[in-house]
């Protein structure tokens, strides 16, 4: 089973209702910095090489191109959460949480930071905005009993 929240930009509460995310105008050009902006929510998931990922890094609906890239549940019993946010403009963080995947690892966590990719003089303002993911990191719950999540089991 999935379940899909939609967080809002500043607030972070969680919605039924899918919004479309903020556009930007199409000359607007993306500082380096925004991407290493959030480096202390970073601090607590181990880093996932973007090289590793083996689907697309890019599309229209972050939260499919993030659980194409970490979505995948081997068992029917898991289940899932995702959550899209928003917090700027330039940027959406998507948050997937998997419990029951295994006995050794009760539960997975990813993070997986994107930005907007490109801009094209032939694309219409209405256009859906194409998201790359900027950067990835994993959490593990290493047991049942303790709801602490960590970036390895120890």
């Amino acid at each position: 089973m999935t379940t899909v929240f939609i967080v809002s930009r500043q607030k972070l509460e969680t919605t039924s209702v899918v919004p479309n995310p903020p556009q930007l105008p199409l000359a607007t050009t993306i500082p380096s910095s925004i991407v290493e902006s959030v480096p202390d929510d970073r601090a607590n998931y181990q880093t996932i090489p973007l090289e590793t990922i083996s689907s697309n890094l890019r599309g229209t609906d972050p939260g499919e191109v993030a659980l194409n890239a970490f979505g995948k549940i081997a068992t029917t019993s898991a289940s899932r959460q995702v959550e899209v946010a928003y917090p700027q403009l330039n940027q959406a963080i998507v948050t997937i949480t998997q419990m029951g995947v295994s006995n050794s690892t009760p539960g997975f966590r990813y993070r997986v930071e994107m930005s907007p990719f490109g801009r094209s003089i032939l694309v219409s303002v209405g256009s859906p905005r194409v998201w790359q993911i900027v950067w990835a990191g994993s959490q593990v719950k290493c047991t049942e009993t303790k709801q602490d999540w960590s970036p390895a089991c120890r």
